[in-house]
């Protein structure tokens, strides 16, 4: 149970310091830079990391490894409009903005009505 709660605490970490870094490296570079960068350093990181995770879950078909692709590409593009983001507003705006996630998940997951709205993950949420 440490161990989830190191990697836990590491995860939360990386994540609260990546608004500030990211902040720094666009007054530096142009932010699609820093998006390349990024994926150049971290692609590598998990391709090793994946030797020493659980392998459960295997892409068996063409539309699976189709639909990976496409969910990273959108994922690269959200770093990007993230990036761009940072060169016109403050850390503390940006991280607040970073921080409605789980507010912006349930919404978009209530109106696809894709789970069912409860008291418990509305309270949550907030």
């Amino acid at each position: 149970a440490l161990y989830v709660h190191l990697l836990l605490l590491a995860s939360n970490l990386i994540f609260g310091g990546n608004q500030v870094l990211t902040k720094y490296a666009v007054m530096v570079v142009h932010p699609t830079i820093v998006i390349v960068l990024r994926m150049l350093f971290a692609c590598p990181f998990l391709f090793i990391l994946s030797f020493f995770l659980d392998r459960t879950i295997k892409l068996q078909s063409k539309r699976e490894w189709l639909l990976v692709a496409i969910l990273g590409a959108l994922f690269t593009g959200v770093l990007e409009t993230a990036a761009i983001g940072m060169t016109m507003l403050s850390v503390t705006t940006g991280s607040i903005l970073a921080s409605l996630s789980p507010l912006w998940t349930l919404i978009i997951a209530l109106l696809i009505r894709s789970e069912p709205p409860t008291v418990m993950k509305i309270c949550g949420v907030i």
